[in-house]
């Protein structure tokens, strides 16, 4: 006879996908606004113009191309602590720091060793991301077995995941408490990424 899966561990699982939306908005939604800068922003430009989004287009298609093996080798994985937890707790530390990474290229202006850079962490990011999330999305079918509890589960997950996208819109508030602390734009804004990824990590 199987467990029920408590309300208490759902949430936990769930919080899961919680970071996956901290994690992932950080890079969706501030890459763009990172690297093609305004001249109000105060951020110096690292990468040429437009680079950014052919970047994050070669990364989509990695991913695509990851995601398949990824499950294939999940599927297969014999480890103790199951298919997926192994998977996991791997890629969680690198899933968080790759993602930072991409917002601290090397140089202080447009290079490109900052290219190479932003490109190398940008396919780390991606692996990362499919070594977490796939399993992650795999474990969660597997866990909730009761049809109205899976109602309930998927409910949660949808809350969590709407939870950790509205998050990260408070970064901007932050960047600009830290410009009035005097930190440099740059500084803001990597010290308030570094927070909201130490947050998604954990």
């Amino acid at each position: 006879m199987k467990k029920t899966m408590t309300t208490g561990k759902m949430l936990q699982l769930c919080l899961g996908r919680f970071s996956i939306a901290v994690v992932g908005g950080l890079l969706v939604t501030y890459t763009l606004k990172f690297f093609n800068v305004t001249p109000s922003s105060g951020l110096p430009l690292l990468i040429p113009a437009g680079m950014m989004g052919l970047l994050r287009g070669f990364g989509v298609v990695f991913d695509a191309i990851t995601d398949p093996w990824v499950a294939s080798l999940s599927d297969r994985c014999t480890a103790k602590s199951g298919r997926r937890i192994p998977f996991m707790r791997w890629s969680a530390l690198p899933y968080a720091l790759t993602c930072l990474g991409i917002f601290f290229p090397p140089t202080a202006g447009v290079s490109t060793l900052n290219v190479v850079w932003v490109g190398v962490l940008l396919l780390c990011y991606y692996m990362a991301s499919t070594l977490y999330c796939v399993p992650f999305t795999a474990l969660e079918q597997e866990v909730v077995q009761d049809p109205k509890r899976r109602v309930f589960f998927y409910s949660l997950d949808s809350l969590m995941f709407v939870l950790g996208s509205a998050v990260i819109y408070v970064l901007p508030v932050m960047v600009g408490a830290f410009k009035g602390m005097g930190f440099a734009p740059i500084s803001a804004w990597r010290l308030s990424l570094a927070i909201f990824a130490l947050i998604g990590f954990v």
